[in-house]
This record gives structure tokens, C-alpha cells and sequence, in this order.
């Protein structure tokens, strides 16, 4: 289109945004009101996502090197979020969780906040690019082994129904991928 440069991809990107804002009501009402169960984390991956879509969006709509790194920011929270999760098995008040995060925060800053041609723009996209990768690994090897420990059925469900949603989100991302690059 004349005004978006990746109209399906753009559009696609709202989706992101549409589904943080159904299921954290959904998962409210399901578990938080009904089993008790503490959403913090939940809420903190659904706020992920939706920051996510936005850059999804920016950049597919316009494709700008910096709305590509603001989707790059995205992605990689997710992916770094979920990662500490699983490493702390849930644990939010521990030192690893904090500065995991403040970690990710310090490399995503040094790619937004530098110039493209300088060093250390440069190096903290190849870092982001090694990290993403380990801690994409990790978490298929660490959710498989997690599922396998809940000890409430309805955590298992919903664990192994999230778990398998991520699997073919990453498969249908790289087909994606994969025919984006087909049709240059």
C-alpha cells in the first residue's frame, strides 16, 4: 500500500495488542478470581506483548531501522522475561530476577540510545542476537521440564496449552520469516 509498507504484517501486529487486552480479563476471571492464583506474572508478559505489537507494528507500517530495533526491544523482553521466569521458576523476589532484567534493560538501551555505525550499537546487537538464541533454547528445554513438575492440574493445563501456543508461534514465525525472505 502507498501509506503502509507491510499492510499484512502491520495488521497482523495489532493482534498482539488485541489479545494482551482479552486474555488478561480472561485469565482474571479463570484463575485469579476462581483458584486464587497471583497473575503478577501474567500481567507483566501480557504488558510485554502488547509493548511488542506496538513495535511490530511501527515498524512493519513504516520500516525504519529504529521501529525495527523497538520491535527487536520487544521481542527480546519477551524472550528475557520468560527466560528469568523459568530460571527462577517463578520467583520474582530473587537478585537473578532483578538484574536479569535490569541486564536486558542496559543492552536494549545501548542498542536504542547509540548511533547504528558505532561499536558498542554494533556489539550489543550481536550480544542481544547470542542471548536471544540461549535463552530461546533454554526455555524450550526448561518449559518441557517445568510442565512436567506442576503439581495442580489446572497449572499443568494451562502451562502445556501456553507452552504449545509459544511452539507454534515460533514455527509460524519462521515460515513467516522464511517466505518474507522467499518473495525479496
Amino acid at each position: 500500500s502507498y501509506y503502509i509498507a507491510e499492510p499484512w504484517n502491520t495488521f497482523t501486529g495489532f493482534s498482539y495488542i488485541v489479545i494482551a487486552l482479552i486474555l488478561y480479563p480472561y485469565y482474571y476471571s479463570q484463575l485469579s478470581v476462581k483458584h486464587g492464583i497471583n497473575l503478577n506474572n501474567l500481567f507483566v508478559v501480557l504488558f510485554i506483548l502488547a509493548f511488542l505489537g506496538v513495535g511490530t507494528v511501527l515498524f512493519h507500517a513504516t520500516l525504519r531501522y529504529d521501529m525495527q530495533v523497538l520491535d527487536k526491544i520487544g521481542m527480546y523482553y519477551m524472550i528475557t522475561y520468560w527466560f528469568t521466569l523459568l530460571y527462577v521458576e517463578g520467583k520474582r523476589d530473587t537478585n537473578l530476577y532483578n538484574v536479569s532484567l535490569i541486564f536486558a534493560s542496559c543492552v536494549c538501551a545501548a542498542i536504542w540510545f547509540t548511533e547504528r555505525e558505532t561499536f558498542l550499537h554494533q556489539f550489543s546487537k550481536i550480544f542481544l542476537i547470542v542471548t536471544y538464541a540461549l535463552s530461546f533454547i533454554y526455555i524450550f528445554f526448561g518449559g518441557a521440564t517445568l510442565s512436567r513438575r506442576c503439581r495442580n492440574k489446572v497449572c499443568e493445563t494451562l502451562f502445556d496449552r501456553c507452552y504449545w501456543i509459544w511452539i507454534c508461534s515460533v514455527v509460524f514465525w519462521f515460515i513467516d520469516k522464511f517466505f518474507c525472505d522467499f518473495h525479496q
